[in-house]
């Protein structure tokens, strides 16, 4: 029997939950998403199952395909290029507009999050490379916080969505083995401290750069996105 509750309760809880494990890895680039497994998986009906999937299918995170039903997300080269084309444009414009007009409120923001960022441990403890969730959360809270003063909510809703589309794209990264290294750490405390002196100018091209790295360590890193660079068949 389905769980109780309001089905846009529901449909929030499911959509959280399943969101996560895509952004988490939990499921794989390419995987089917039957409806009738993850109603039973999630206890809710096959209506609250679907509004979900068409949800994340709207944000790119789930592709529908007509009589073949819902997949994850693959992950290629092409939408990659382009995905970073994006966000170096849309986001560049929202970190120029937020430091530009961002106030004292903000810098406070701006501050305790990287705090909380520096603190937290990327990696999980244990034999295995797994990435902690709560580093993941405030990460995303960082990057949210150094846009959120740009005062435009569609250019925010954009820039959340586009973020989200890379963090497949970061997160499969962290199973294979780039030539690409990087100290993000420093590339973190660097943008913070230029939105901080209300930099502008620098920190669009801090970001940029950040997201630029993240796209050439993906590139090499990820299995499936270095064997289409060399011409191979996906395997």
């Amino acid at each position: 029997m389905a769980r109780r509750g309001t089905s846009k309760t529901l449909s929030g809880d499911v959509y959280s939950q399943l969101r996560d494990a895509i952004l988490l890895g939990q499921v794989r680039p390419g995987e089917r998403l039957k409806p009738t497994a993850l109603r039973e998986e999630y206890d809710v009906s096959i209506s609250v199952v679907r509004e979900v999937l068409t949800r994340l299918a709207e944000q790119r995170l789930v592709v529908a395909e007509p009589n073949q039903g819902f997949s994850v997300a693959p992950l290629t080269r092409a939408h990659l290029e382009e995905l970073v084309e994006a966000r170096c444009s849309i986001e560049g414009l929202a970190i120029r507009m937020s430091v530009a007009r961002g106030d004292l409120e903000w810098e406070s923001k701006v501050l305790a999050v990287h705090h909380r960022l520096e603190g937290t441990p990327i990696w999980l403890e244990g034999p295995e490379k797994v990435i902690n969730p709560e580093w993941v959360s405030v990460h995303a809270a960082f990057h949210a916080t150094l846009l959120e003063a740009c005062g435009n909510s569609i250019i925010l809703d954009v820039c959340a969505s586009l973020f989200d589309m890379a963090e497949l794209y970061r997160r499969w990264n962290e199973t294979g083995t780039s030539t690409v290294t990087r100290d993000v750490a420093k590339e973190h405390r660097d943008l913070a401290a230029a939105a901080l002196e209300h930099d502008a100018e620098l920190a669009e091209k801090l970001l940029v750069e950040h997201i630029r790295t993240t796209r050439d360590m993906a590139l090499t890193g990820i299995p499936a996105l270095a064997r289409e660079a060399a011409g191979e068949q996906p395997a």
